[in-house]
């Protein structure tokens, strides 16, 4: 349940160690037979010659616009319901009130009233599922065991007829918006949101504040919350604003059936919502300088400008073509040159956000200290890049290249997770309304340079709302919800004549033809047969290889692990970072071509080596191959580069601790379990690194690594022995690599973290007696057994927090669980407290645990663990992560299945009694108490006893 806003220049730097799946409840709805479908709307999707699924876009009597999806190959059914409204229909006088609504449908409805009936039925069958409001939207979603579709629809269709609204929920939830909201509260990109609420024109509903609190959400003697939640549900939870993705494995005709049972009878109430005709800022405020201080080191300058709405446009795009050249990374760009002053480290440009009445364009400069310092200059340079766009980028071959990649990316689109595909066709439903559906993203195929100049025309000095963010800039305000320090100012005429008149300094050039667009599509005859075989096995190399063209695309994956035992040390793993980094950077502009043609590729650095990563299309693979490996053996140094970047390097190490509270303890756990070091530690020593010490130690490095490597996909034999061919320059020999994992005593151990962070966090990290299948699987099924009933419990009846989550945790071969909340209302030692409860009730709760209902969670768990590929990237990563654990067979799913099917209720029964109840190798882990009693415990890689597992 999350409250959604606009990305781009709002830097979004969520990332997730661990998917932390939130989970409600709902209930089915009543049929109404004298309520047919309408005649079907559509009879023909243009789809992707490489997909084999059905669609039927359809109509109901209702006016409720639904895409049924029939793939009888699934393993998971998933539903999305995209209803349009959201944060811009708040009341006034009670911001949040969508997003506290989006909340509230979860927890019961008239057929099902139980507040954790929804949460429970999904969980139990094998399914996730979540929900978002934004601006203008609110998106509910789920996924689930494909077998259990039907009884899935009849708890989820009654939030759309039936809520139930229960007020003493209503009491509680408030206190989950307000943790959400208290979550986020140190998150620059909610800070810098706060400061376009508060400058923005007040006619525009972007105005508003989106997540609402305890405050705005509260009784008053004006109004009830409670009623008021109801009047805006009745207000515009309309069919006609509504679109239903419904993706399963039945037929068409069947799944027909089931969404008429259950979403005919939701009441077309007729809404119309028009668009916004007040401007994001007015005209007379333009241009306008908006200062911002983050609480992380970083600076940036990020320029905004309000365009017509693009809708109309689709097979144009100008907004998607105007953002290719801005933001284009190739050689002559301006990112470069900005680069090679040392003034930038990225760039970007889009369209940001787009409502019923305008858009928004964003340009996004990440400046180094040195940038900050010459911000004046960059944007002499910025409007000097795009007058040369202006004049001599809008030009018909280019969008002839556009199109021709997009054509490609729709005839080769490969399948995605069931609950996004559906979650994204539902949002695209409001914008394409005929067959093009599927297609449409993908189109650009007209070219009108009258439109695209009108566009660019609009990217003006004179227009722009400038965000200057820096640690020491000046500011005078401070935000209302968030406490943002800023200070905003008109631009005054001299200001922008300056910039129009100045002369740039650098020498710039737009992009040339693509020469990495691939040109053999051909598919390979698959004759490998079901896994990898290994094809080369020699003293420190070994090759897997898997001619695969299982999923129709002319792709490949190829993933080269370089083991190293130099990379295991603080000093090592730094310096191996800092190398990649800095091979990255080198990179970029030679191979940026290659990413916009469908290529892609990733440099890494670990603990036990450096790992190459190259995906996308198959021809040019290997020429993108030999780029890296030259650069990689013979990089050109720089010290003035090399000085950029570590600091750069140091900045994003340091600037960890501004992550969320519960993403750092989390880290903390790894650091604790698995040796790794922290940001924070690693920042130090990347410090302390000289460019003549680097490359020292990459000499030492490339003098011999112990090699793997996989390769599957569309290559033929010879093209994977010429790839293998590519690494005879490498030196490879067998190395001493170890992984090395923690060995919990049988007792409880401490461990703690200062976070600046008002919230308290407490992970339970409970481990494995063995590092065996067997253990594995009984961890895995008690994990999932108990991830519903902990949220249920700490989350929707105790409201302890917003962040509450149970997953499983396996370090390697060895297994563990772990529970996880992230509270502004109680203290860790409250937290441990309820953990702790909540272990002896659920041990109760096991003691009647009965054979079928062991059935049931078995087989939730099994749809997961054997649910197949959904395409090539995902069946890649499963064959690295078996390699990886040993299963050189590549054998690790089934024999874990096998396992999980083995287990009875004695073997569940036992388990939690031995790992959680008796003598659990248990690990706290916990932010600092409030008043620092704790500070100075800490059990980092100081636990004696551990696993050790060959590379």
């Amino acid at each position: 349940m999350d409250n959604q806003i606009t990305a781009g220049f709002f830097k979004n730097n969520y990332y997730s160690a661990i998917v932390i799946f939130i989970v409600f409840s709902l209930a089915s709805c009543s049929y109404n037979p004298s309520k047919s479908l309408a005649k079907n709307a559509l009879n023909s999707m243009v789809k992707s010659e490489n997909d084999r699924r059905q669609y039927q876009r359809l109509r109901l009597e209702n006016s409720l616009d639904i895409l049924l999806i029939s793939d009888p190959e699934t393993d998971k059914a998933a539903v999305a319901m995209d209803l349009y409204m959201g944060s811009y229909q708040n009341p006034s006088h009670r911001e949040g009130l969508a997003h506290f609504l989006e909340h509230m449908l979860f927890l019961g409805t008239k057929q099902y009233p139980a507040a954790d009936e929804y949460q429970t039925f999904i969980s139990e069958h094998g399914g996730s599922h979540n929900a978002s409001t934004g601006l203008e939207h609110t998106n509910y979603f789920f996924d689930v065991d494909a077998d259990y579709l039907d009884d899935a629809l009849d708890r989820f269709a009654p939030f759309f007829t039936d809520p139930l609204f229960d007020a003493s929920y209503v009491d509680r939830e408030r206190n989950a918006v307000e943790s959400e909201y208290r979550l986020k509260y140190k998150n620059d990109s909610r800070r810098q949101w706060d400061v376009i609420r508060e400058i923005i024109n007040s006619k525009h509903p972007l105005s508003k504040f989106t997540v609402g609190n305890l405050q705005t959400l509260a009784d008053n003697q004006q109004s009830d919350i409670r009623k008021e939640l109801i009047n805006l549900y009745d207000k515009y939870y309309s069919a006609n604003l509504m679109k239903l993705v419904v993706l399963g494995k039945q037929p068409i005709e069947q799944l027909q059936s089931m969404v008429s049972q259950r979403f005919s009878s939701i009441e077309n109430k007729q809404v119309q919502i028009s668009p916004y005709r007040a401007p994001f800022i007015e005209p007379s405020r333009l241009p306008m300088q908006v200062n911002f201080r983050p609480l992380k080191d970083s600076r940036e300058l990020s320029l905004l400008f309000e365009l017509p709405k693009l809708e109309a446009y689709w097979q144009i795009k100008p907004g998607q073509y105007l953002a290719s050249m801005i933001g284009y990374e190739g050689q002559g760009s301006l990112l470069q040159a900005l680069k090679d002053k040392g003034w930038a480290d990225s760039l970007s440009a889009g369209v940001i956000l787009e409502d019923r009445g305008a858009g928004l364009f964003s340009i996004d400069i990440g400046l180094t200290p040195q940038g900050y310092e010459a911000r004046e200059q960059i944007l002499i340079e910025l409007f000097a890049w795009l007058k040369l766009i202006r004049e001599k980028g809008i030009q018909g071959w280019r969008q002839l290249e556009y199109a021709a990649i997009g054509d490609m990316q729709f005839r080769f689109a490969e399948k995605q997770d069931p609950a996004a595909y559906a979650t994204y066709l539902a949002a695209k439903m409001h914008r394409y309304s005929g067959s093009e559906l599927l297609r449409a993203p993908y189109v650009s195929n007209v070219f009108d340079r009258s439109v695209i100049e009108a566009i660019a025309a609009q990217l003006t000095p004179s227009k722009m709302l400038l965000f200057v963010a820096a640690p020491d800039i000046d500011v005078k305000a401070k935000s209302k919800y968030y406490q943002t320090d800023y200070w905003s100012k008109s631009l005054d005429s001299k200001f922008i004549n300056r910039l129009e008149a100045a002369i740039p300094t650098l020498q710039l050039s737009l992009a040339g033809k693509n020469p990495y667009i691939p040109e053999d599509l051909d598919l390979i005859d698959s004759k490998s047969g079901r896994i990898p075989k290994l094809i080369q096995k020699k003293p420190g190399l070994r090759v897997w290889y898997h001619q695969n063209a299982q999923f129709g695309v002319p792709k490949a994956q190829i993933i080269i692990s370089l083991g190293s035992d130099l990379t295991a040390s603080l000093n090592g793993l730094s310096a191996a970072e800092l190398y990649v980094t800095y091979l990255r950077d080198q990179l970029n502009d030679r191979l940026y071509p290659a990413l916009t043609a469908g290529l892609t590729y990733s440099i890494g650095a670990t603990e036990q080596g450096i790992t190459i990563n190259i995906g996308g299309y198959s021809d040019n693979q290997a020429l993108l191959l030999q780029e890296i490996l030259t650069e990689l053996a013979d990089p050109v140094w720089d010290r003035q580069r090399f000085e950029l970047i570590k600091q750069q390097l140091v900045r994003e190490k340091n600037n960890s601790k501004r992550d969320y509270p519960f993403r750092q303890v989390i880290s903390s756990l790894y650091s604790a379990i698995e040796g790794r070091w922290s940001p924070i530690e690693q920042a130090s020593s990347i410090q302390s690194i000289g460019m003549a010490q680097l490359q020292v130690f990459v000499s030492q490095l490339l003098s011999g690594f112990d090699g793997k490597v996989l390769i599957n996909g569309n290559h033929g034999k010879n093209t994977a022995n010429a790839i293998i061919k590519q690494l005879d320059s490498m030196v490879f020999e067998p190395r001493n690599i170890v992984t090395d994992v923690a060995k919990l005593p049988q007792k409880d151990s401490n461990s703690y973290l200062k976070v600046d962070h008002q919230d308290s966090v407490l992970i339970q990290y409970m481990q494995g007696d063995e590092a065996s299948l067997g253990e594995r699987a009984r961890m895995s099924l008690i994990s999932h057994m108990i991830s519903a009933p902990f949220y249920n419990q700490l989350r929707t009846e105790r409201q302890l927090g917003y962040v509450v989550s149970a997953f499983p945790f396996h370090s390697n071969r060895v297994p563990g669980i772990c529970t996880l909340v992230q509270s502004p209302v109680a203290s860790e030692q409250a937290l441990q407290e309820e953990f702790k409860a909540f272990n002896q009730r659920f041990s109760v709760y096991l003691e009647q645990l009965d054979r079928q209902e062991l059935e049931r969670h078995k087989t939730a768990l099994l749809v997961n663990l054997e649910e197949k590929p959904e395409n090539l990237t995902e069946m890649t990563a499963r064959l690295s992560q078996t390699l990886s654990l040993g299963y050189e067979n590549f054998d690790f799913r089934s024999q874990l299945a096998v396992q999980i099917r083995a287990l009875t209720v004695d073997d569940i029964q036992q388990a939690y009694d031995r790992l959680i109840i008796k003598n659990p190798r248990r690990l706290w882990l916990q932010t600092l108490d409030k008043d620092g009693s704790s500070e100075g415990a800490n059990t980092d890689r100081s636990i004696d006893q551990r696993y050790r597992f060959p590379y």
